[in-house]
């Protein structure tokens, strides 16, 4: 089962120069950090992803290479909704 990352959440306080109402021109708000994966984690997913490709069609009128293209693709473009 693939690992996932989440987001972690950290509290910035900035301080306003303009005129603000309220609370004297100092904001705080929740910053999110990007989640990560390595290089070993993004291959063992895919890889994982390829074998599920192939089981499905009980490694029958395949080719590994199209499974393992299709599934770099499916977990780069989850990836990335992840991320933004």
């Amino acid at each position: 089962m693939p690992r996932t990352t989440t987001k972690k959440e950290t509290t910035t306080t900035t301080t306003n120069t303009g005129p603000r109402k309220g609370n004297g021109g100092t904001t705080t708000r929740k910053a999110q950090t990007m989640p990560h994966m390595t290089a070993d984690e993004r291959h063992r997913m895919i890889a994982e992803a390829a074998y599920y490709k192939a089981l499905h069609r009980n490694f029958q009128q395949g080719d590994a290479t199209n499974d393992w293209l299709m599934a770099e693709k499916e977990i780069d473009a989850n990836f990335n909704h992840m991320v933004h």
